[in-house]
């Protein structure tokens, strides 16, 4: 790639960015070419390989194994592939071993290593663009909500509350608060389930648990009170000397009444205050669910979520109850949607932790909380601190992942019914399938476009081209006037003219000169920094999320040129 040079006479203390960049690095990303086996990462096609592999038949008996996979170099020109209408692709091909199962020991043993054609990989010319069929074409970046969790306030007769957890891969989750104070847990418009009951059949069984996890309680000692405070006992009512529960806990302290602490000879006591409004919210909700037992709570949740009756293992239902929410293989949240968790709810789990976790869940409830009592704020969808970018290779490692998962179907159809004596791994790929899932994408995927070579300009501006449509964006008919129009964020990330007239208004945008996407796909932006009103050349590149906590002032302030002070007493910001 050639140097960009700078025509003007006035010296930027930012250098000119590649504007090809996102599009290449994207794409040698996805391959990683140069990248030794050993250090590749799951971004990587080497990561859909490991998901996908090992692959074993139903009966057990086979096993095929990854072991590392290798490209090689197109074998003619985007030229040549031009005009003799033909696909500038690159052969991948991937060493495997099969193994067999040895009767007696019930161990794999190895049978056969040998490298296999997998498939021939469309590949990214110098600029930016792929040859399909003898035809230029680009991938559009896509901009999509980012996986994480949102809050949000709904007026519908009455107030309800809304947190709405969003993964990389799986079924979107709602917990909400109606207007009758009952807090519930929503998948994919099944059944509402009260999130006592969940939180029951995901293991955390005592009610008094339930509240301790999710509001503030206290000890108090049964001397010290009147009888008359708003408390709300959240432990049952024992007689010491019997051992006989006289009422079930949680149990308000004036319907027990304080004399009968006294003659039963509680000296203390563990309360909520029915003051505080996630109290009362949760207690409403404890009242108006049914199902108070763990076992019950199991088999409902589990019929919620499968339509079918539970088995009688109480374990089995409640393994698939948990693999259903905090397996990565059914709920993905990804690196970033990990990020965004972290970010949202205060936590520090290790970002390795790709998955859903018990405590995610239960953090998720007491942020809903605390915006239905005021103490949090909602979220801007449509802030680009909540939407970022797929580019290339992202969006290819997907349609890699549908295609293996295809052919890993189809290997263990071929274990089944294949010779033993003549079985390899070779004769097991069959590479067209691979070969045609790929290159269907690119003709009939609307984010693959037709390269626009009108002149030089607008085939740049097509490359670096944002779009909120495709597979897991938004439609033209859904899309609402709010995620089309210009957002505060946007200075510095995406240009606010550029956009199409009619239906695809706001939906399709650029990006400006100088934004670049961090490793999770938010815009950056460069920004220099002031200090005492004089602007530096020291230069930050920010993201939405860490914007906000500046203040950013527009670009054409009035400066000295020869200082660099800020003229004038104010600043708009």
């Amino acid at each position: 790639m050639k140097e960009i040079k700078r025509v003007g006479e006035k010296p930027e203390p930012y250098e000119m960015p590649n504007l090809l960049m996102l599009q290449l690095q994207s794409f040698a990303q996805l391959l990683e070419e140069k990248v030794p086996p050993e250090k590749r990462t799951k971004k990587s096609i080497h990561g859909v390989f490991q998901e996908i592999f090992p692959i074993t038949d139903i009966h057990n008996k086979y096993s095929l194994e990854y072991v590392e996979y290798r490209i090689d170099p197109p074998k003619r020109t985007p030229e040549e592939c031009k005009e003799k209408s033909l696909t500038y692709s690159a052969a991948l091909w991937a060493k495997l071993s099969l193994k067999k199962k040895n009767e007696e020991t019930g161990q794999f043993e190895e049978a056969i290593t040998q490298e296999a054609y997998i498939c021939d990989i469309p590949y990214m010319t110098e600029r930016g663009t792929f040859v399909i069929n003898g035809v230029e074409r680009v991938i559009v970046n896509q901009l999509h909500r980012s996986p994480g969790v949102y809050l949000e306030t709904e007026a519908k007769g009455a107030a309800a509350y809304k947190a709405l957890l969003v993964p990389y891969r799986g079924p979107w989750v709602e917990i909400t608060i109606d207007g009758s104070k009952n807090i519930g847990i929503t998948v994919s418009k099944r059944r509402k389930i009260p999130v006592t009951r969940f939180l029951r059949a995901i293991g955390y069984s005592r009610t008094e648990d339930i509240f301790r996890l999710l509001v503030d309680t206290r000890k108090v000692k049964v001397k010290d009170l009147k009888g008359d405070e708003p408390y709300l006992i959240i432990h049952d009512i024992v007689n010491k000397e019997t051992g006989v529960v006289l009422k079930e806990g949680p149990v308000k302290l004036e319907d027990i009444g304080l004399q009968t602490l006294k003659d039963l000879k509680i000296s203390e006591i563990e309360v909520a205050n029915l003051d505080d409004p996630a109290v009362d919210v949760i207690y409403a909700t404890y009242r108006q669910d049914r199902i108070k037992g763990e076992e019950g709570a199991i088999g409902n949740v589990y019929r919620t979520l499968r339509y079918t009756p539970p088995p009688e293992d109480k374990e089995e239902a409640r393994k698939y109850i948990r693999d259903f929410f905090f397996s990565p293989q059914k709920f993905y949240m990804g690196e970033v949607g990990r990020f965004k968790l972290n970010l949202r709810l205060g936590l520090k789990t290790p970002l390795e932790v790709e998955n859903l976790e018990p405590e995610d869940m239960v953090s998720v409830v007491k942020a809903l909380l605390r915006l239905y009592k005021g103490e949090e704020q909602e979220d801007d969808v449509d802030d680009l601190s909540n939407r970022r970018v797929r580019s290339v290779g992202e969006l290819l490692y997907e349609q890699f992942r549908i295609a293996f998962a295809r052919l890993s179907k189809l290997i263990k159809e071929r274990m089944v019914l294949s010779d033993d004596a003549s079985l390899t791994p070779r004769k097991l790929v069959n590479p067209r399938l691979v070969t045609a899932s790929l290159l269907s994408y690119f003709t009939t995927e609307r984010l693959s476009q037709f390269l626009d070579q009108t002149n030089p300009l607008s085939e740049l501006t097509h490359k670096r081209r944002l779009s909120a449509l495709g597979k897991g964006g938004l439609t033209r008919e859904t899309a609402g006037f709010e995620v089309r129009d210009v957002h505060p964020s946007h200075y510095g990330r995406l240009c606010p003219i550029e956009t199409p007239e009619g239906q695809n208004i706001g939906l399709i945008t650029s990006l400006t000169t100088y934004a670049k996407i961090d490793r999770f796909g938010f815009l950056m932006t460069p920004l220099r920094k002031v200090k005492n009103s004089y602007v530096t050349d020291e230069i930050q590149e920010l993201t939405p999320h860490e914007e906000a906590n500046y203040k950013i002032a527009p670009a054409d302030t009035p400066v000295d040129p020869k200082t660099g002070k800020i003229l004038g007493d104010t600043v708009w910001v």
